[in-house]
């Protein structure tokens, strides 16, 4: 009796050791299959974003590269803020769409909204930065 009772117990620890390591590497591959990309400005990275419906990764950067290119290139004052569309924060500069953060885009324990307010804190400071930097009085 004793031996069908341990033998019981080891397959039961087998079993749950055989189900841990099939969810940890499903885990691993959902956690590896989430691409992203870089927003940038100048070669700087600001942060990355991910896939969001859609819209892959690099989709998403490409769009928001270009709009930081263009607007970087300028002196005029840049206005970065957030508006709420759908339920979702939408980071707009000079009132063009740049990004819409998704929950894929934010780190465990912070909201969607805490991630665009610290988004566009960086985004204010790296085109700051890059006009700075353009001025002739740089040089």
């Amino acid at each position: 009796m004793l031996k069908k009772i341990t033998g019981f117990f080891i397959l039961v620890i087998v079993a749950n050791m055989i189900i841990g390591c099939l969810l940890t590497t499903e885990m691993s591959v959902q956690a590896q299959s989430i691409s992203t990309d870089v927003i940038s400005v100048d070669g700087r990275k600001l942060f990355e974003v991910s896939e969001a419906g859609q819209f892959s990764a690099e989709s998403r950067a490409a769009d928001a590269n270009l709009i930081l290119r263009e607007v970087v290139r300028f002196p005029d004052p840049v206005k970065v803020e957030i508006v709420e569309i759908n339920q979702l924060p939408v980071i707009l500069v000079n009132s063009r769409h740049l990004l819409t953060v998704t929950q894929e885009d934010t780190f465990t324990g912070r909201t969607k909204q805490e991630q665009a307010k610290i988004w566009v804190q960086r985004i204010r400071e790296a085109v700051q930065q890059g006009q700075e930097e353009r001025r002739l009085s740089y040089f």
